[in-house]
């Protein structure tokens, strides 16, 4: 086994947040402002929020393959 140190650097690569807290603090809200964002309605969090919303065929995925099919649209596409 061959081990390398590298210099420092910083890797490019989407940043990835976990946001947590109590119902109605504003999760939703800090979220909408983030650049590009669009919201996978699967559950009404978002429904008193003006964000972009991914719909299936005009309507919020309501089956697991739904939200599968979204997945992998929006990694194909």
């Amino acid at each position: 086994m061959k081990l390398t140190i590298t210099e420092k650097q910083i890797i490019k690569a989407p940043q990835r947040t976990l946001i947590y807290g109590k119902p109605g603090i504003g999760k939703t809200t800090f979220a909408s402002n983030a650049p590009g964002c669009a919201f996978l309605p699967l559950e009404q969090g978002t429904n008193n929020v003006s964000v972009q919303r991914i719909l299936v065929d005009g309507h919020a995925p309501e089956t697991f393959p739904e939200v599968l099919g979204v997945l992998d649209a929006l990694i194909t596409e």
